[in-house]
């Protein structure tokens, strides 16, 4: 999944993913052009997880 598509299905914004990401809320897998995907499973997990919650979001 792109990091816009993240962003859509948690309701959060695309930078708030890339905070996600950084603080290894999120892993990633780099493209050769650059850009991060996400592994929908642990999207989904990370939605289900009650520390989740936690995690704040950027408006």
């Amino acid at each position: 999944m792109s990091t816009r598509a993240v962003a859509r299905r948690c309701g959060v914004t695309d930078e708030t993913v890339r905070d996600w990401r950084k603080a290894g809320k999120l892993s990633a897998k780099r493209t050769p052009g650059g850009h991060y995907r996400f592994d929908p499973v642990e999207v989904d997990a990370l939605l289900k997880d009650d520390t989740a919650a936690d995690v704040e979001v950027a408006v």
